[in-house]
């Protein structure tokens, strides 16, 4: 059943230039691939290139303060934390990418229709549903047969942790050289705006940040790990939004008077 409200809230939200920095990389990976950047180039661009395009998309679309007040298509809190989830599955390899084309061509067409749009994001998240976790079952083949403090000095059954692990996580890789200044380098303003974003969790009588994260949930587990997550996230998209408003506001005042650089100008013209 569609959300009756979901009309007036597009229509109220209209999405305007916010895909903007999405559909520049849709031309940029076209370029490097050399084909037409048109619609037909989405079945010509190779899989890695479908991701990276697909997981800038959905960046620019949770970057919509609309995605914050559409409903979500299932249990979250709001279509925000559904693009959270999808996105992680996306980068991980577990959705079909030939499913998210749709979205993909009605955001990158010449005329973009908002309606269409949210439509085909919420049937690409309804589409998503979480494969089965392997190391329950895996677990469960393993005999446990021994107290905590036994476990913990076996070397067989550390090796059968290792072996669930491995499958579970994957390959996993730490002390990477540059890893901050290759693939963050480049943001403008990004480690003043992370310092500031960080000064304000930590502010007010019930700081986001003191000795820890506040309000991980007691219960450790999926569901209620990643609702701590998408509403920690919106926090951060909140503090991230008003320090980027603020520095908007501030950014004039910085600069030199202009008509003096005009009159210095000028003289230099008649010299």
């Amino acid at each position: 059943m569609v959300d009756q409200s979901r009309p007036k809230l597009i229509k109220d939200n209209p999405i305007g230039r916010g895909l903007d920095v999405f559909r520049a990389s849709f031309r940029s990976t076209c370029e490097d691939a050399s084909v037409s950047c048109t619609p037909d180039a989405l079945e010509q661009l190779g899989q890695d290139d479908l991701q990276n395009i697909t997981l800038d998309l959905l960046s620019a679309l949770q970057g919509l303060p609309i995605s914050r007040l559409l409903r979500s298509s299932g249990g979250g809190k709001n279509l925000f934390s559904d693009l959270i989830r999808l996105n992680s599955a996306i980068n991980s390899g577990d959705f079909d990418l030939d499913r998210i084309k749709p979205l993909l061509n009605s955001a990158i067409a010449d005329d973009l229709d908002d309606t269409l749009i949210w439509d085909q994001v919420y049937t690409a998240v309804t589409e998503y549903t979480p494969p089965p976790r392997p190391i329950a079952s895996s677990l469960q083949q393993t005999p446990w047969l021994h107290n905590t403090s036994s476990f913990a000095n076996s070397s067989e059954y550390r090796k059968d942790v290792d072996r669930v692990l491995r499958n579970e996580l994957g390959t996993l890789y730490i002390g990477l050289s540059q890893f901050h200044k290759t693939f963050f380098g480049g943001v403008a303003g990004l480690e003043e705006m992370s310092k500031a974003t960080f000064n304000k969790c930590m502010e007010g009588s019930n700081p986001l940040f003191s000795n820890g994260w506040s309000g991980w949930p007691e219960k450790v587990n999926q569901d209620d790990v990643l609702s701590w997550l998408t509403g920690l996230s919106e926090e951060l998209v909140t503090f991230t939004e008003e320090y980027k408003s603020t520095s908007t506001h501030r950014r004039p005042l910085a600069q030199p008077n202009t008509p003096i650089q005009d009159s210095t100008a000028e003289r230099k013209l008649d010299i």
